[in-house]
This record gives structure tokens, C-alpha cells and sequence, in this order.
């Protein structure tokens, strides 16, 4: 499943490329207007066709208005020409790598 399953409250669209669903890129919550139960629907649905979902995620990019952004922006590097931050791979916190901490 690919782009549009997140964010806060976005409206169903046609496609891909209509909507506001980029500007929830980085949330990893499941969007709730769409998937009220999750993403439960959906791999029942799957699972009855003997097929299994598979997600794309980004966890190296969010945007600047994300909760995980406002959380923890110093794990992000910024580009002020940009409405996005990328996650600062080589940065380290006690040992851990900001990827890790970030997924954790």
C-alpha cells in the first residue's frame, strides 16, 4: 500500500495524485476518515484473496508540521528552502544512531 494511508483526518481522493496526503508524510498513524478500524479492513480484505499488505513507509522524511517533526527535530536535518526534514543518519545519542531511536 502505498502513499495515503496516514496522516490526520485527509479526505478520500480518487488517486494518488490528488489530496493533501504528502503533507502527512512521516506520520506513521493510519489515517482515520479513510481507515476508521486501522488498516484492519484492508488486510482482511487481502487475506481473503490470499494476498498480504505490504506498506510503504518513510521513515527518513517527514514534514515540518508532523508531530514526530515538533517531537523530535533534532534528529532532522532542515533544509529552509523545503517544507520537509531528512533524518540525520549519522547522528548518535547514547550510542544509538538517530534511525534507530527514531523507529524505536
Amino acid at each position: 500500500m502505498d502513499a495515503g494511508w496516514y496522516g490526520e483526518d485527509t479526505k478520500p481522493t480518487p488517486d494518488e495524485f490528488e489530496g493533501d496526503w504528502a503533507q502527512h508524510t512521516g506520520r506513521l498513524e493510519g489515517e482515520s476518515v479513510v481507515h476508521p478500524n486501522g488498516l484492519k479492513d484492508v488486510s482482511k480484505s487481502d487475506s481473503r484473496r490470499r494476498h498480504e499488505v505490504l506498506l510503504w513507509l518513510e521513515p527518513e522524511r517527514v514534514i515540518r508540521s508532523t508531530p514526530q517533526a515538533s517531537s523530535a527535530s533534532e534528529y532532522f536535518l532542515s533544509n529552509d528552502d523545503d517544507n520537509s526534514y531528512l533524518l540525520n543518519l549519522e547522528m548518535k545519542r547514547h550510542g544509538i544512531t538517530a534511525l534507530q531511536q527514531f523507529l524505536i
